[in-house]
Order: C-alpha cells, then sequence, then structure tokens
C-alpha cells in the first residue's frame, strides 16, 4: 500500500465515527465512477514526501480534499453543517498507525466549499514517518540490547 493510500485510510479511520442522518457513510479513493449515498471522497490535490536526516524520516506534506454528498441533489445549508463536522473531528489531529509505528498527523488551515453539488472541506496535513533505514537500525538497536543466553541448562 503506498503512502497516500495509507493516508486515506487513516483519514476514513478518524472519520467514520461521524454518520448522516443515522445512516453510515460510503467511502472512496480519488475517482469514482458511480457512488451510493452518503459518501465521502478522499483525495490529495498535493502530496510532498521529502526524506529528512540521512533517509532516516520522511517529512510528508498534503493537501487533503475530502467530498461529500448525501444525495444527487443537494442542499447547501445541509452540506455546511456536516462539513463543520468532519472539521470538528479532525481539526485537532488525528493519530495514524503506519506498520507497527504510530505517528500523529496536524491538520490545518481548514477550508468549506460547495463545487457540483459536493461540500468539499480542504486542509493541509503534515506529519513524518520513519523511512525503512530508521525501521531496520531501530530493530537492530534492539537486538543489541537483547542479552539471551541459549545454552542449554542441566538440572
Amino acid at each position: 500500500m503506498n503512502q497516500q493510500e495509507e493516508l486515506a485510510n487513516a483519514l476514513q479511520e478518524a472519520l467514520s465515527p461521524l454518520l448522516f442522518d443515522g445512516q453510515e457513510i460510503h467511502y472512496y479513493f480519488g475517482r469514482v465512477n458511480s457512488v451510493e449515498y452518503p459518501f465521502i471522497n478522499i483525495y490529495f490535490s498535493n502530496f510532498r514526501a521529502d526524506i529528512m536526516e540521512a533517509a532516516r524520516y520522511k517529512d510528508i506534506n498534503a493537501t487533503c480534499v475530502v467530498e461529500f454528498a448525501y444525495a444527487s441533489t443537494t442542499e447547501d445549508d445541509k452540506l455546511y453543517e456536516f462539513m463543520e463536522k468532519m472539521e470538528n473531528k479532525l481539526l485537532p489531529g488525528f493519530q495514524y498507525t503506519r506498520r507497527e509505528h504510530k505517528c500523529f498527523i496536524k491538520t490545518d488551515s481548514f477550508e468549506s466549499n460547495i463545487v457540483d453539488g459536493f461540500g468539499q472541506l480542504v486542509f493541509d496535513l503534515n506529519y513524518q514517518i520513519d523511512t525503512e533505514v530508521k525501521i531496520d537500525n531501530d530493530n537492530l538497536d534492539k537486538m543489541e540490547t537483547l542479552a539471551l543466553d541459549l545454552t542449554k541448562s542441566e538440572k
């Protein structure tokens, strides 16, 4: 799974407690051909991953677009009301687990728009993830600290 898919899944997990009029929401990632309402579509208008500090970390900066619609014809008030709920859910940031490593993702600069009957919540995400080099070094350090005695003891 690539980093954008992992991030989209983390966003889905953060938003999944939200219901629209008691209905569960269907989630899509990227280009959508047919939908079931209500739905949320998550995609990134900008996604940048820069290698940092001797290839040990990737600094991720992304502009996320979360689109929402509850029917083929929508009312602006209902869209804005639900976008406010999404923003309140994401505003404090959210936890992201990549492999077994957890990190916290900060959200920033929320903007709400209505485009072609869809509510669009646009915001920035910033976080760091460990690279394979960092994970390998951490695992090597852990193995070196283990003081195992594998000799057979006699009773």
